[in-house]
C-alpha cells in the first residue's frame, strides 16, 4: 500500500488528484496509478520490476497547479523471472505426427520494462 506520509493540501480548498510512478533505478519511471483522489493506493508488488534502489514519485494536482514528491530513500522490491505464455493452440489438440504445429506466444521481463 502506498500512502501519503505527508498529506497534500490545496490553499483554496480545491480537490486534488494524484498520479503515482514507480522507478527501479530513480531514472526510468512507470505509471502505477493515475487520476487518483484517495491518499492511498494498493499496488501489487508482483507487477513491479525488482530492484534494490526502487523509488516512488507522486504528482498532486488541483487541475491548475502541480507539485511532486519522491521517496525519501530507496527501497527494495524482489526480483522477478521472465514470464512466457503459449496463446495458441488453446487446450488439448490432437494431431498426426506429420502435421506442422504452429504456436503463438509471448514473453516479457519486468526487469527490463522501464
Amino acid at each position: 500500500m502506498i500512502g501519503a506520509g505527508r498529506l497534500a493540501s490545496d490553499a483554496d480548498g480545491d480537490p486534488l488528484s494524484y498520479s503515482v510512478f514507480y522507478s527501479p533505478d530513480g531514472s526510468n519511471w512507470a505509471p502505477v496509478g493515475a487520476t487518483i483522489t484517495q491518499t492511498q493506493l494498493a499496488v501489487n508488488a508482483a507487477e513491479l520490476a525488482g530492484s534494490s534502489n526502487a523509488c516512488i514519485r507522486v504528482l498532486a494536482s488541483d487541475d491548475v497547479n502541480m507539485t511532486a514528491d519522491e521517496s525519501d530513500s530507496p527501497f527494495t522490491t524482489r526480483r522477478k523471472p521472465p514470464q512466457a505464455f503459449i496463446l495458441s493452440p488453446e487446450g488439448d489438440v490432437a494431431m498426426s505426427p506429420s502435421t506442422v504445429l504452429w504456436l503463438q506466444g509471448y514473453a516479457y521481463n519486468l526487469e527490463e520494462e522501464c
